[in-house]
């Protein structure tokens, strides 16, 4: 990077409380990706940390470290795993603060403080904050006050503040909305949510559409638990994404219980639910193993590495994505890049992002999934498959390409 160019910052808050999981959200693979991409276009970066005590700026090495958790979380201290074992997220975020204490250049509580700890640090040019995590609103609102530094905010979706409205959530994010709209550069994943920011904060100073890239990992079987194998014969149906109500596995729940009742010529197909168990989403999960232990072909799978969802991906019939609201819809996404067929509610972002890729069926209609589930699990399934074909998606070089590009010409038309 030229000595000259702006300091780059990079909000690394949900990150660091990521350190050492093995399964990270969408929101989390977005983070990472930044992560990379400022190591690789400014040596000197630097990060900040919110915490309970202020927040934290931390050197270059600090970053290099946070990745190194998060790509390989056996990497991850012992300490460290073992407190998420035993006493959940909080300790194991405090266990990774610990180890990160060492590397701290500066603490402040306000901007004053920081524009004090970042001034030298950030040269001639100036910086820009880079927040991406919809996380350290403190943090974001405090960068404002520091002469010279620029801010560019990421929003991923509004969806905690669209009915049914989650009150925990929309109280943490309309800080970030309103920050975004005024920031410097808002960074909007699809059209759909740049309409949802200006709807719910105003119209945002500097607007700028940026699809996310798609990460597609190679496939590690071995990475997948028994009965995921295809041994059994049965045709694998795969919903992923967190577990919780507006994915709409329960909903899938219902089809494979109807499906049940009445099982296709070849028998019942495998459904899968794979993705992280979201705060709200303990009751669905219960109800799968539920049903899985009265027999029905059910999978809940929330401890997947990325391996192991693309196995599956190899390996299913098709991808199922129900869900009521997505602000990009990265699962979708990658199934198209990998040919696999997708049944989709018809939301707007899906035909932004994907187009006329999946099968759309109205999000209510039973008996049009039922329909075409059956139709799907009664192809023939040769077991030497050619490869699938899939279509081009956005990759995260053009997206970088239009957020330094903005970041270094000006106002974004």
């Amino acid at each position: 990077m030229d000595t000259d160019a702006p300091r780059l910052i990079l909000d690394l808050t949900r990150l660091v409380a990521r350190a050492g999981d093995d399964v990270l959200t969408g929101i989390d693979r977005v983070e990472r990706a930044y992560l990379r991409a400022t190591l690789a276009r400014d040596p000197g970066a630097l990060f900040l940390v919110g915490t309970r005590a202020g927040q934290l700026i931390l050197p270059g090495k600090a970053g290099l470290r946070v990745l190194d958790w998060i790509e390989r979380p056996a990497a991850a201290p012992a300490p460290l795993r073992l407190l998420r074992r035993l006493a959940g997220r909080r300790a194991a975020r405090s266990a990774a603060l610990a180890m990160l204490w060492p590397m701290v250049l500066g603490r402040a509580r306000n901007g004053a403080g920081l524009a004090c700890a970042l001034g030298a640090r950030m040269g001639p040019s100036g910086g820009w904050f880079l927040s991406v995590g919809h996380q350290n609103p403190a943090g974001l609102a405090a960068m404002a006050e520091v002469p010279g530094l620029r801010r560019a905010v990421l929003i991923h979706d509004t969806i905690p503040l669209d009915p049914p409205v989650q009150p925990r959530a929309a109280s943490r994010l309309r800080p970030v909305l309103a920050e975004a709209a005024r920031a410097e550069l808002a960074i909007c994943n699809s059209t759909a949510t740049a309409a949802d920011l200006a709807r719910h904060a105003g119209p945002p100073a500097r607007p700028l559409i940026a699809p996310l890239g798609i990460d597609l990992a190679a496939p590690g079987h071995e990475a997948l638990p028994a009965g995921l194998d295809g041994g059994d014969g049965r045709a694998m149906f795969l919903a992923l994404g967190t577990i919780e109500p507006r994915k709409r596995q329960d909903f899938l729940l219902d089809l494979w219980q109807a499906l049940a009742a009445d099982p296709p010529e070849r028998g019942m197909p495998r459904l899968v639910l794979a993705g992280r168990i979201g705060g709200a989403g303990a009751s669905v999960a219960a109800r799968a193993r539920s049903l899985a232990a009265r027999g029905l072909p059910v999978t809940l799978a929330s401890g997947l590495p990325d391996a192991g969802v693309a196995a599956l991906m190899g390996r299913a019939v098709a991808l199922l994505a129900p869900g009521r609201a997505e602000g990009f819809g990265l699962p979708v996404a990658e199934a198209a890049a990998r040919g696999l067929p997708v049944l989709a509610a018809p939301l707007p972002v899906y035909r932004e992002i994907v187009g006329d890729y999946p099968a759309y069926l109205p999000a209510e209609a039973a008996g049009s999934w039922l329909a075409a589930i059956r139709a799907l699990a009664a192809r023939p399934r040769p077991a030497a498959a050619p490869p699938r074909r899939g279509i081009d998606v956005p990759a995260w070089e053009d997206h970088f390409a239009r957020v330094f590009g903005a970041m270094a010409e000006g106002p974004v038309p």
